[in-house]
């Protein structure tokens, strides 16, 4: 290590910009890598090859399960209690994935941040039915846990396509239930068609974390009691999920 090291310091003292050079090279590699060998590597490693052709819901589907005790779990860390609602299924379109990890929680003032990133990794927003069949008549932005959609074709789209958008647009509080499934996810992207399963649960923390409860939306369209810019919002879900496929992979 140390003969490589003694190497690249002599190569910035004959070039003053190696190092900003190499540094960049670095960047472009990971990104490179990232965007285009990663997927096909986590597909071969994690994922089981699935021929099916997947279609777009006509709407998401809310299915009634008998009442389900509280379970204790652990995920990455954080010891949780979790009580399924419904089970869930469709197949539909990703048109915004946010991720978060520890790196982006230091600057959150609001309590309970660290819990929520560490159990809750990403959110996956998804458009179903007309909504996600016809993608250019919307644009997606997305802040902290909270999906924002414009309709930017109003005036050039069928207008049947936004009768049910509010109910067919949807931001996702995801989980994965195993390393699988979340290699999975890891890949999935914006624009992708994907069958999900899982569950709809409520979930809080546990200790001096207790009062951080999270419900999720249980029918469709459902309405956050909580304003965002002073404004009504559709309440998101919290989402479970046993198992995805897309490209040509299942992840379970």
């Amino acid at each position: 290590m140390l003969k490589y090291l003694r190497q690249i310091w002599i190569l910035c003292q004959i070039s003053p910009g190696f190092m900003l050079k190499a540094i960049a090279g670095g960047i472009l590699f990971f990104y490179v890598s990232n965007c285009f060998l990663k997927r096909p590597i986590y597909q071969k490693l994690y994922g089981k090859p699935n021929k099916q052709i997947l279609q777009i819901s006509e709407h998401d589907s809310f299915i009634d399960i008998p009442e389900q005790k509280v379970i204790p779990l652990n995920i990455n860390g954080y010891n949780i209690e979790v009580q399924t609602i419904k089970r869930f299924e469709t197949t539909t379109r990703i048109v915004y994935i946010d991720r978060y990890s520890s790196l982006g929680t230091w600057y959150r003032s609001h309590e309970g941040a660290a819990l929520y990133d560490a159990v809750v990794p990403q959110d996956i927003s998804t458009a179903t039915g007309l909504s996600g069949q016809n993608p250019q008549c919307f644009s997606f932005e997305h802040e902290y846990r909270l999906l924002w959609t414009t309709y930017t074709g109003y005036q050039t789209c069928n207008k049947e396509i936004f009768k049910d958008a509010h109910s067919d647009i949807n931001n996702n509080h995801s989980v994965a239930a195993n390393l699988n499934i979340q290699r999975g996810i890891d890949i999935l992207k914006a624009g992708d068609i994907a069958h999900i399963e899982g569950y709809l649960m409520y979930w809080n923390g546990t200790g001096k974390l207790s009062y951080q409860r999270f419900e999720s939306a249980i029918t469709p369209g459902q309405i956050s009691k909580q304003l965002a810019g002073g404004r009504k919002t559709g309440l998101c879900r919290q989402l479970l999920i046993t198992k995805l496929s897309f490209d040509g992979y299942t992840f379970e």
